[in-house]
């Protein structure tokens, strides 16, 4: 494990939530939300800012596409084709 993930709230255990208070949301805060994404099993994320200008932004980003998938959603995601681990 490179780091640890904490997001700043977590909602119905389905939703990440970030808060930020800068003067306007940048690429590198996008970027963190989109990695908290791919790095655990939500898909779904939102990052609020709450500098001059209160602004959001939503995130989704689908299991399918992680590259690490917990083993809860790995089967979901394979056809009848696919083999099996």
């Amino acid at each position: 494990m490179v780091g640890e993930f904490r997001a700043d709230i977590l909602v119905e255990n389905a939703v990440i939530v970030e808060l930020k208070a800068v003067s306007q949301i940048a690429v590198q805060h996008e970027s963190q939300l989109l990695n908290y994404l791919n790095a655990t099993e939500y898909e779904v994320g939102l990052l609020f800012n709450f500098g001059p200008k209160a602004e959001y932004k939503r995130k989704v980003f689908d299991s399918g596409r992680k590259k690490y998938r917990p083993p809860h959603l790995r089967q979901s995601a394979l056809s009848d084709s696919d083999p099996v681990d």
